[in-house]
């Protein structure tokens, strides 16, 4: 709830629910010995699939479209399809509080249903430890957009999973280790996915009901030139075109969003990047590639100057591993 508070300046964040219901509800269990991976289409999914692929993993997806079943390719694939209540499109049409959806914390619960009714007992989600960081700290408070996909919020979901819904079923981020940046570049080997992944979520949005999903890089938004950041440093200029159809870092319009990204400005954006420090790192690092962009030249002049021991900093990033994560013992090497 804390985006919805701080993009609605709501001050007045205390209340509590109190559940008075009565249920003889009993915990499910599940006896299988697989792999349930839910796949959104981006280049985490790819890379978790990559992971699991001696494995046989069975997939899952909501509403999928193009791109996830071009990802899945030929792996048994769980369907499950929602739709938006029409008074909640009509709500925000009149101006009503609108906010962020966890879809994170949504799918999760949806996925424990799943492994349960196909008998899966690995939930292997594709969550990564940059989003572990706050978007803003307001009110004193961390306002993380990515507060579903938080180390903090899977543990809390196991713990919740464990006590009231299921018995013997795993649920865990296969990329808990590593921030984005290091995903990138084990995404930047695995050519056959470059042109089916999407990251962009403008690509998914349909306005409110009003505007039908364009399947495609919108190449203006926070989650394009971010996604566009961490590849650079690891693919050719031809190979990024290929990809995004523009050389994304030559759009002048798109600085204000790179100064909220490498944390120039206070407030990162809403949307699904790794962490300020990740940015600085991969424009670093795209700096000593021949050719000079129009951001890889306004990072040489406006930003390095401003940090010491770049080396230091980017050997950090890349030889990064957090072993706080939830990987059962039997998929660790």
């Amino acid at each position: 709830m804390g985006q919805f508070f701080y993009e609605n300046k709501i001050k007045k964040t205390s209340f509590k629910i109190i559940s008075e219901g009565k249920s003889d509800f009993k915990k499910g269990k599940v006896t299988g010995k697989k792999i349930l991976i839910p796949v959104g289409g981006g280049k985490d999914s790819a890379v978790t699939l990559n992971i699991f692929k001696e494995s046989n993993p069975a997939c899952f997806a909501l509403n999928p479209d193009k791109v996830i079943l071009k990802m899945v390719g030929k792996r048994e694939l769980i369907i499950a399809r929602r739709k938006i209540e029409k008074n909640l499109l009509d709500m925000n049409r009149k101006g009503f509080y609108n906010g962020h959806t966890p879809f994170v914390a949504y799918l999760s619960f949806l996925s424990i249903l799943v492994s349960y009714l196909f008998n899966k007992n690995y939930i292997a989600f594709s969550n990564e430890d940059s989003a572990n960081e706050e978007n803003v700290i307001w009110q004193g408070r961390k306002i993380n957009h990515q507060y579903s996909k938080t180390y903090e919020f899977e543990k809390d979901f196991r713990d919740y999973c464990s006590k009231y819904l299921m018995d013997n079923v795993e649920y865990f981020s296969a990329l808990r280790m590593l921030y984005e940046l290091q995903i990138g570049l084990i995404f930047s080997h695995m050519k056959d996915y470059h042109h089916i992944f999407l990251s962009c979520n403008e690509a998914n949005k349909t306005n409110s009901g009003t505007k039908k999903k364009t399947g495609k890089w919108c190449n203006n938004c926070p989650k394009c030139l971010f996604t566009y950041l961490i590849l650079y440093p690891f693919l050719t200029k031809k190979e990024l075109l290929s990809i995004f159809k523009e050389d994304l870092f030559e759009n002048k319009k798109l600085l204000p969003i790179l100064k909220e990204l490498t944390g120039e400005k206070k407030v990162k954006p809403f949307e699904c990047v790794g962490t300020r420090r990740e940015v600085l790192v991969a424009l670093y690092l795209g700096s000593k590639k021949e050719e000079k962009p129009y951001m890889i030249k306004y990072f040489e002049k406006n930003i390095f100057p401003k940090y010491e021991n770049w080396e230091k900093m980017a050997s950090e990033v890349m030889d990064h591993w957090n072993n706080k994560n939830f990987i059962p013992k039997e998929f660790k090497l």
